[in-house]
């Protein structure tokens, strides 16, 4: 499996290192990106937490796979979004939330950048970076989600709440509220 990260991060922790020795070089080394002074390295960039670490610390654990079932958190009741007249059934308003935003996303590629930019009060429906969905930094690490690689979800969210970001969600993506998609709440 592949670990992805923003550029920006990997060129950001470079250039820290870089500030702190002009003297260094990066290569692959054993599959890892390391960086040092040929041909010892000091320093290894980590992919899963986007940072640089010692050589010698190794890198932290793979991210585990997401499925809806483990990010549904607290079971809320049945919910269904139904697109196209196909009914897909979640346990939670969380894991709707999560199945409606990436089967939009798949159907019309480009739909979650457009909704980024929705943010309605003090928080984003999504985001690249988790620091970006709220503007209270204490909510990050309880009330965020990765959605797929590359997108973040906040997961704060009322039902009403749910309810408004699926629709500007199917909306940006071309398609008709309560006739090409919808929401069933039980």
């Amino acid at each position: 499996m592949a670990e992805i990260t923003p550029l920006r991060s990997l060129l950001s922790e470079m250039q820290r290192a870089h500030t702190q020795d002009s003297q260094l070089s990066s290569w692959i080394e054993s599959g890892r990106l390391v960086i040092g002074r040929y041909p010892e390295a000091s320093l290894c960039f980590d992919f899963v937490s986007e940072r640089l670490t010692s050589a010698e610390a190794g890198t932290a654990q793979p991210r585990k796979e997401i499925t809806y079932d483990t990010l549904a958190g607290r079971s809320t009741g049945t919910v269904r979004f139904v697109l196209d007249g196909t009914a897909h059934s979640y346990p939670s308003r969380k894991a709707l939330l999560m199945g409606a935003l990436t089967l939009l996303e798949a159907r019309h590629p480009g739909m979650l950048k457009e909704l980024e930019t929705y943010k309605p009060r003090t928080k984003r429906v999504v985001a690249r970076r988790p620091e970006l969905l709220y503007e209270d930094p204490g909510l990050v690490s309880k009330f965020s989600a990765e959605l797929m690689p590359g997108w973040f979800v906040a997961t704060n969210n009322s039902t009403e709440e749910v309810g408004r970001y699926v629709r500007r969600a199917t909306e940006l993506a071309g398609l008709r509220w309560n006739v090409d998609a919808s929401i069933e709440w039980e």
